[in-house]
């Protein structure tokens, strides 16, 4: 049942945090038991109250193979490392079908003794059932046993494909919305993994990089459905409440560097010329060399396993570029 609503607001710390996980998934053994101790040093250095932990890549290289056999353990190993928490467990579209799979997960974190002042929204389950904020108060267990998708608590979009193309891709978001303090704010909280450059040969194409126009797309789409919240809207259905008093978006953006000023500034105008002759020449991956030197037309120079624009030893402070 819905909570009263509190009449007195308390002080809470907060703390959001992301995460790409596929290396955890393609080396648990490794790498897990480190991840949450530091997960636990972390929360604990900082005293966190709350905590949002935001994570891309779940199922890891694997997943079309195995599926997200390790969501399970990954959620466990975070609940173990952080005894005297409240853990939602792990948020995740567990169907790895192309239509809406993005391998986001997010688990939420709330102090024992501070649950009682968090609450969470509860989108319409159904036509003529309105949403509301539910306490945590009752919840002995994690909202998510296992790892799932609760639509009662969550919202979840897979980028439309036309944004990158016609190659399919596993981005999108997923959103929760919070009240924090017994009362006070109210927090959107975005997962979002954003589209990657499939091809750095490609984004030294003359003009702006495609792939950071297909960025620019998909957050505008995110920030268009927070926007519509605010408005009253509801993203996916269901009443909403009053706007948030902030939005958090963080995930793994997939930022950038202008590769063609890069090299224009490392390599000159002619160095950027015959890069993009000999990508669109070839595959072969590029190599950019500099002894260190800086500004535009700099002393670097581009290489390749079968040509180099030029010759000279690399310095000990050499740098490399790679595709």
């Amino acid at each position: 049942s819905t909570a009263q609503r509190p009449t007195q607001t308390s002080y809470m710390r907060v703390l959001l945090l992301t995460h790409n996980v596929a290396g955890i998934f393609d080396d648990p053994d490794e790498a897990l038991r480190p991840w949450a101790d530091g997960l636990a040093a972390l929360v604990q250095r900082t005293r966190a109250d709350f905590i949002a932990l935001h994570m891309q890549e779940v199922g890891g290289s694997r997943w079309r193979t195995c599926g997200l056999d390790g969501a399970a353990a990954v959620a466990g190993a975070v609940e173990a490392a952080l005894p005297d928490h409240w853990s939602s467990g792990m948020m995740v579209r567990t169907d790895t079908a192309e239509d809406g799979f993005t391998a986001l997960g997010s688990i939420y974190l709330v102090r024992r003794s501070a649950v009682q002042l968090v609450r969470l929204w509860r989108w319409k389950e159904a036509e003529g059932a309105a949403g509301a904020f539910e306490s945590l108060r009752a919840a002995d267990g994690p909202l998510v046993p296992q790892p799932g998708l609760p639509p009662r608590h969550c919202r979840h979009e897979r980028f439309p494909r036309h944004l990158y193309g016609s190659t399919w891709s596993r981005k999108g978001y997923l959103l929760t919305r919070w009240q924090l303090g017994g009362g006070g704010a109210v927090l959107d909280l975005v997962n979002v993994h954003n589209f990657h450059d499939e091809s750095n040969l490609a984004a030294l194409a003359a003009g702006a990089s495609t792939y950071a126009s297909c960025r620019q797309q998909a957050l505008s789409l995110v920030t268009a459905a927070l926007l519509g919240l605010r408005g009253g809207g509801a993203a996916g259905g269901g009443a909403a409440p009053a706007p948030a008093s902030a939005a958090f978006l963080f995930g793994d953006f997939n930022f950038r560097l202008d590769l063609a000023h890069a090299v224009s500034l490392l390599c000159g105008a002619e160095g950027l010329q015959r890069a993009r002759a000999v990508a669109a020449a070839d595959a072969t991956p590029l190599r950019l060399e500099t002894s260190g030197g800086s500004g535009e037309g700099g002393d670097g120079y581009l290489s390749s396993s079968s040509r180099s624009s030029r010759a000279p030893a690399p310095s000990q402070g050499q740098r490399r570029v790679r595709e």
